[in-house]
């Protein structure tokens, strides 16, 4: 229960944007693919990380609302199965989402945000 209690509230964090501290950007990197994705295209994410253990934290909003939100561990031995994030059909047809996502550690002494980008959801 402990667990998922801090496991919920690190990807809420995670989400609305927290003050964590960010490790070094030239050692990790995350980019997405497709490069320009659509509504219903299933996302995948190079991940460069520099550690043993990444998850990957994908949201969206569009229409200032909430519109996608997973998280994924990308470490053995959940890969290759934790890869894809599919996206579901628009709220609003013919709005773009922004998006932003996220790869970081959970360590001892806190949540690491190694790196992020963000992307565009097109219609």
């Amino acid at each position: 229960m402990r667990r998922a209690l801090l496991a919920t509230a690190v990807l809420l964090a995670l989400t609305i944007g927290s003050p964590l501290e960010a490790e070094a950007q030239t050692r990790a990197s995350i980019t997405v693919s497709p490069a320009q994705p659509h509504f219903g295209d299933t996302l995948t994410f190079a991940v460069d990380a520099g550690t043993s253990q990444p998850y990957v934290t994908a949201f969206c909003w569009q229409g200032g609302k909430l519109w996608f939100y997973e998280t994924h561990p990308y470490f053995a031995p959940y890969l290759p199965n934790s890869e894809a994030f599919v996206l579901p059909a628009s709220l609003m047809p013919g709005t773009a989402a922004s998006c932003t996502a996220r790869v970081y550690k959970v360590a001892k002494n806190g949540v690491r945000l190694l790196a992020e980008t963000t992307f565009t959801i097109q219609p």
